[in-house]
């Protein structure tokens, strides 16, 4: 990795403008140029720079430069260095294929300094201002990095491809810069010869050109031309890039790389984006039917992780309810066939709800959405598919060796799992005390099932209870006379 020992740490200090060598950034730098033990009690650099990404300054990122134009200081850690620098100054690093806005941004930087963004009261006040400061913080690494960007340009010729790869990356994120970068990026174009960071200088520079001329003619002649590439990753960065230039009007072939994009589960990292979760933006961008698009997303959902179901979430129930939101509480069976087949399918993906933030963004379309967020299990929801398909609502989860059933009325889903966390809550140190000290598990069912019996009959009076067993349950929450309820026979 090179020799600590040959960097002037006091003159990389003065000259980035920290308060001297011993500066903890400076520490970190040295860890990762240290061949022996001299920096071993610093344990984890990378864990460090990750961790104050937020905090970048003018001196991390002058130091961060100097590092990364330096080829023997650090020359295994360059790229990932680049990727430091993007990651601070867009906060995720990956822009594609809307870009970064960046006047935007500015705007509400310069209204939050300005005191126009006032927090509001209690202690979301303070976690509010925390948040505010950060953002503020990062819009100006955003501007600092900025400025070195002409510095980091001739660095798209550098021999390492990964380096290439992280600048035409890091170009693509600056559209008031687009002048400055634009020439090189399109020069590059001409010379490049790895079909990663091709992919990369294509899709920067189709993002630059829409920031300063929405035609980009010229660049769309030229990369329309490369959909006939041999390499996978190419046609899909081109299509991506052509999307953002051209977008209804993209040839018949760039969409065609586009469904087969946006059908993957992850995108390698062949370039510096998700290509994959960006094909997925870009079907709305170039108006790709529904019929052509749902089949493709509808038949990832199974293969997703959570954070990818959130990139699909949008455009998912974009196609699928192409006019806005329903009304709030409409029945499952009102629902178009293609609608129910989509919906069906988001209940039967356990692996997109792995925490709250998909329910929330059903609940924007007035989809049936947890209220409380338990983890893995989107009741409220399947309760509403299942009521459209059994005429009934039906929720299962087991507790411990035992199960209960609930049967609910679909307007009363969200309610009842509420109810339920607040029982859950409740008893949930109780049990770890009785159950630990020995006592039978299944009178701690007894105590459990009497609460809710308890807590059900003051939500809905007139509640009928009839318990099948000690360690089943079954609720029916009932608006007209008492029914006779089937025997229910014990879950898999």
């Amino acid at each position: 990795m090179g020799d600590a020992g040959a960097i002037d740490w006091q003159e990389l200090a003065d000259g980035c403008g920290y308060d001297g060598p011993d500066d903890p950034w400076l520490g970190a730098l040295r860890a990762l140029c240290s061949t022996g033990d001299d920096e071993a009690d610093f344990d984890d650099p990378w864990g460090f720079i990750g961790d104050n990404i937020e905090s970048l300054g003018w001196s991390e990122v002058a130091s961060l430069v100097a590092l990364i134009a330096d080829r023997e200081a650090v020359p295994e850690h360059r790229e990932a260095l680049v990727d430091v620098l993007t990651r601070g100054a867009t906060g995720s690093g990956d822009v594609v294929p809307f870009g970064y806005p960046a006047a935007s941004t500015l705007a509400e930087a310069k209204a939050i300094a300005a005191g126009e963004r006032e927090p509001g009261t209690g202690w979301e006040a303070d976690v509010q201002r925390v948040r505010q400061q950060r953002f503020l913080t990062r819009v100006n690494a955003y501007y600092d990095i900025a400025e070195v960007l002409p510095d980091l340009l001739p660095l798209l010729a550098d021999d390492d491809p990964g380096v290439r790869r992280g600048v035409a990356n890091l170009a693509g994120c600056f559209p008031e810069k687009a002048e400055i970068a634009l020439p090189s990026l399109r020069a590059r174009l001409d010379v490049e010869t790895v079909p990663g960071v091709l992919a990369t200088v294509a899709v920067s520079a189709a993002m630059l050109v829409h920031a300063t001329d929405p035609a980009g003619a010229t660049l769309a002649d030229t990369l329309t031309g490369l959909l006939t590439a041999e390499s996978p990753t190419l046609r899909g960065a081109v299509a991506v890039a052509l999307a953002r230039l051209r977008g209804p009007d993209v040839p018949p072939a760039a969409v065609d790389e586009l469904l087969v994009w946006a059908g993957q589960p992850k995108s390698a990292r062949y370039a510096a984006f998700d290509l994959a979760g960006a094909a997925v933006c870009c079907l709305r961008m170039c108006e790709v039917p529904a019929d052509r698009a749902l089949p493709v997303l509808v038949e990832s959902l199974p293969r997703l992780d959570f954070f990818q179901g959130l990139d699909v979430a949008r455009p998912l129930l974009e196609y699928t309810f192409p006019d806005g939101p329903i009304e709030k509480g409409r029945p499952f069976d009102s629902l178009t066939p293609t609608q129910r087949w989509v919906m069906r399918a988001v209940a039967a993906a356990r692996n997109l709800w792995a925490a709250g933030n998909f329910d929330d963004i059903l609940a924007e379309y007035g989809l049936p959405a947890s209220a409380v967020k338990t983890v893995g299990e989107p009741e409220p929801f399947q309760a509403w598919v299942a009521l459209g398909q059994q005429s009934s609502t039906i929720t299962e989860r087991g507790v411990g060796e035992g199960t209960f059933l609930l049967r609910v009325g679909m307007e009363h889903a969200d309610h009842v799992t509420r109810i339920k966390k607040r029982v859950d809550d409740r008893l949930h140190e109780e049990w770890s005390a009785t159950y630990e000290d020995g006592e039978s598990f299944f009178g701690f069912l007894d105590i459990l099932f009497d609460a809710y019996i308890a807590e059900f009959r003051t939500q809905f009076p007139g509640t009928q209870v009839q318990v099948r067993e000690r360690n089943r349950l079954e609720l029916s929450v009932l608006e007209g006379p008492p029914t006779i309820v089937a025997p229910v026979d014990a879950p898999a």
